[in-house]
């Protein structure tokens, strides 16, 4: 007989230690059993962060044994983006020593070369980011010709990783024109926009104010005794 509890090989034994027939001359040959790594579950849940890198509890890690846990290190997702959720998957992981009697050298990691549903997936959630268009509200005066503003700026949340305005906001325009002396609306149009699916947008509006022009007053007449 044998007997383990941690994945390995171990030695099964015949004990003759009460056998007692002296008719034949018994020769004791070891076995062995073997208990093999138990396969682990991967899923990442993250807002899009714009790298590969994962950190804390972007990746979780189910044993499936008990309360074990494992802990993790280098860990990289195959894409980055949210538009590769359904073929994404983690393509790199060291596994660490966990809580509960988690071993790392227990467990091994499903394969790592493509997304299997329930063993190794991703999902990436678009990162938020709040547009708004630029204001002008005390540097126009009526001058009988159109005046206008344009331009916007990120005024909640923040583009991430190596994402740029000129290039991850392509396509997009703000502004807001008008002739006569009032209050204008200025807006944000995203309708050349191609999103990845990286980002959501919340697009504010502003304001354009195009003030009164005071007029110049002047009276000439001849003294006639009234005001």
């Amino acid at each position: 007989s044998g007997k383990g509890t941690n994945a390995g090989t171990y030695a099964t034994t015949v004990n003759d230690t009460l056998y007692t027939n002296g008719n034949y001359a018994i020769t004791k040959v070891d076995g062995s059993l073997s208990i093999g790594k138990k396969e682990v579950a991967l899923s990442v849940t993250k807002e899009y962060d714009g790298v590969t890198t994962l950190s804390g509890n972007q990746l979780s890690i189910a044993t499936g044994v008990g309360l074990e846990t494992l802990t993790y290190s280098n860990a990289t997702t195959h894409s980055k983006n949210v538009a590769d959720n359904a073929t994404n998957y983690v393509d790199a992981v060291t596994l660490s020593n966990g809580t509960n009697g988690g071993l790392a050298s227990n467990y091994k990691t499903p394969s790592l070369t493509s997304a299997v549903a329930g063993k190794n997936t991703v999902a990436i959630t678009p990162a938020a980011l709040t547009l708004t268009a630029d204001s002008d509200t005390n540097s126009k005066t009526y001058n009988g010709t159109e005046q206008s503003v344009s331009g916007f700026s990120i005024t909640s949340g923040s583009l991430k990783g190596s994402d740029t305005s000129i290039t991850t906001l392509a396509g997009i325009i703000a502004g807001g024109k008008g002739t006569d002396a009032g209050t204008y609306t200025t807006t944000v149009d995203d309708s050349a926009f191609v999103n990845s699916g990286n980002y959501s947008l919340n697009k504010v509006a502003g304001s354009l104010v195009i003030a009164p022009k005071e007029v110049i007053l002047s009276a000439a007449k001849e003294y006639d005794g009234g005001k």
